[in-house]
Parts: C-alpha cells; sequence; structure tokens
C-alpha cells in the first residue's frame, strides 16, 4: 500500500510472506524525496530503497537512504539532562542487538543538507556504510565532510577549512575528527 506524507510525495510498501507453517517475508519500503520530519528545527527529506527479510529466527534489511534535503537546527540545548558529580559509568552488558537483526544500509547525504548547531554552521555532504550483525553494536564505513563551513562562539568566527568524520569501521557514535579552522 502507499502512506501519504502529503500531496506529492508517497512511501510505497509492497511485500509478501507466510504465517504457516512459519513466519516469512519480504517488504520492500521506497520513496523519493519524502518529507519525514518538517518542524521549526528540523527539515529532513528522505529516498529510501529498503528490504526487510523475516526468517523464521533471523531478520536482515538491506538497501539505501539518500537524504536529498535536510535543515538541521535545534533552537536549544537547555533542556538536556546532565550527571550529577557522583554518576558512576559500568560497564553495560545489555544486548545491543537482542533481535537476530542483520543490517546494511548505504546512508548517502545529498546535495542540500545544513546544519546550524550551537555556532557550527554548513554544508553535510558525504556516503556512509551503516552494518550491524546480530549480537552486535551498530558500525560505519565512510566519510561526512562540512563543506562552507564556520564555527562562531565568543565573538570569533572561524572558517573551517577541512571539517570532516570519518567512519573506519568503528561504532557509529564514535568517529574519527579530522577538522582545521582559522
Amino acid at each position: 500500500g502507499q502512506i501519504k506524507t502529503n500531496q506529492a510525495q508517497a512511501l510505497t510498501l509492497d511485500g509478501e510472506g507466510t504465517l504457516e507453517p512459519q513466519f516469512t517475508g519480504k517488504t520492500v519500503l521506497q520513496g523519493t524525496n519524502v518529507t519525514v520530519m518538517n518542524t521549526p528545527e528540523y527539515l529532513v527529506n528522505i529516498s529510501p530503497q529498503i528490504i526487510l527479510t523475516i526468517k523464521p529466527d533471523a531478520y536482515q534489511i538491506d538497501g539505501s537512504i539518500l537524504v536529498p534535503k535536510a535543515y538541521i537546527a535545534p533552537v536549544s540545548f537547555a533542556h538536556s539532562v546532565r550527571l550529577t558529580q557522583d554518576a558512576v559509568f559500568t560497564d553495560d552488558n545489555t544486548d545491543p542487538n537482542p533481535l537476530n537483526l542483520t543490517t546494511s544500509i548505504a546512508l548517502d547525504i545529498g546535495e542540500d543538507v545544513n546544519i546550524d548547531i550551537k555556532g557550527l554552521q554548513g554544508h553535510v555532504r558525504g556516503l556512509l556504510h551503516i552494518k550491524q550483525e546480530p549480537k552486535q553494536r551498530v558500525t560505519a564505513n565512510g566519510k561526512l565532510a562540512l563543506q562552507k563551513g564556520f564555527y562562531e562562539a565568543y565573538g570569533q568566527k572561524l572558517n573551517i577549512e577541512q571539517g570532516e568524520l570519518l567512519f573506519l569501521g568503528q561504532q557509529i557514535d564514535n568517529p574519527y575528527l579530522r577538522i582545521r579552522a582559522i
């Protein structure tokens, strides 16, 4: 069926499968330049081509997501929760992927993606290959680059000559940074 997001855009969801003797199936989600978020702080359009495969004891997500247009500009972080000084970090033994899920997604950051976050402004471009294996955390390979960027704080404005987040197979929330600002 179709999920209408507005008059000109739709996500299409097609699939087939069986319930007996075991639950199996394949579902395809696709769309072109679909607005998935539109608030004063966030505008995000995506073009997904995703396949979900369901097997009796495993799930698999494959495909690609193009982000042709986005504007990310959170107004305030004033309501963020901060840890108290007596907080203690311990080893997190919870399963990062409790489902038997394998994921392989190519995330392409398109031509019109801009950020404005706490004094950092610029145009973001890049390609990430996001993976997750059963019982593992989400990892990424690829690079995101900040182009035409600058950082403004305390009355200073620094032009960013080079701004990159490098993903070399490590957890997606821990990229390498390569930044040069003047």
